[in-house]
Order: C-alpha cells, then sequence, then structure tokens
C-alpha cells in the first residue's frame, strides 16, 4: 500500500469509488481503516489532524467521513476533540454522513455524538480490535439508532 495514503499525506484513488474522509490521530487505526477501506475499493482520504481533515475535504468533499471521537495524537498532542470536529462538518457539509469510530463506552458520547451531527457510532471493543470488516451491531459495538446506542428500547 502507498504510505502516502496511510500516513494522511494523499489520496487513496479509485475511479468512481466511494470517498471516505478518515480522521484518526493514531497512525496504526488510520492505517489499518485505510488498508482494509481502500481494498474493498473506497477512494480514501486519511488525515491524522482535524485541520488535515477541513483542507482535504474542501478540495475533495467525500461522500462519508470516518471520525475517532478521542484524538490526542500518537506524540500527545493536544488536538480539539470529536464532538467540535463533528459539529464543523455537519456545518460546512450537511449532506455528508459522518460515523463515529471510538472505543469509548460510555452512552453519554454517544448521545452527544448523535446530537453534534452523526448518522452512526461504531464502538470499538478490546476484542475486535483487527477486525474491520466486522459488522457493526448489538453484538459488536455498532449501532446507527441513537436510542438503541444508549440502551434504550
Amino acid at each position: 500500500m502507498n504510505e502516502a495514503i496511510v500516513s494522511g499525506e494523499g489520496n487513496r484513488q479509485a475511479k468512481g469509488a466511494v470517498r471516505v474522509a478518515i480522521l484518526e490521530d493514531h497512525q496504526l487505526m488510520r492505517e489499518m481503516l485505510a488498508s482494509a477501506l481502500g481494498d474493498a475499493g473506497f477512494q480514501i482520504q486519511g488525515a491524522a489532524h482535524p485541520e488535515e481533515l477541513f483542507q482535504k475535504i474542501e478540495e475533495q468533499p467525500p461522500h462519508v467521513v470516518i471520525i475517532d471521537l478521542t484524538l490526542e495524537g500518537d506524540n500527545g498532542q493536544d488536538y480539539p476533540d470529536g464532538f467540535s470536529v463533528l459539529q464543523r462538518i455537519r456545518k460546512l457539509h450537511p449532506g455528508v454522513p459522518q460515523i463515529v469510530f471510538s472505543a469509548t463506552k460510555s452512552p453519554e458520547p454517544v448521545q452527544r455524538s448523535f446530537e453534534a451531527g452523526a448518522q452512526g457510532y461504531r464502538r470499538l471493543q478490546p476484542q475486535y480490535r483487527g477486525r474491520i470488516g466486522a459488522r457493526p451491531g448489538p453484538a459488536n459495538g455498532g449501532c446507527v439508532d441513537p436510542r438503541r446506542c444508549r440502551g434504550d428500547p
């Protein structure tokens, strides 16, 4: 795989493919997501920092955005939280669906994600690390209905 793609320095090109922008501050996770989705035929725009993401989506708006909710960087940099990124994307690109991809377990961040503009939430659980292709659902931490994420009937 092209190093520029997974490092967030380039775009993976697939003619006519769905463009997926990924904001993930940890390089290994960004590489895994880019590889899995790129191999499935998606065009990937990887970014390690929110400002890098905004620059890329201004140049070429994606069809969907995947956002890590907890942004701190590999080197401990202080990044804006994922909620503010969700809100800014919703304001600038209201028609672009956003999916949160996070290890956060508490129901409060899930609800805040939907309130900030997310259309989906995929909870990454330790036993599913590396299983990027696992189908999101209650059994493995994913949901698209905020009531189900909170545990409501």
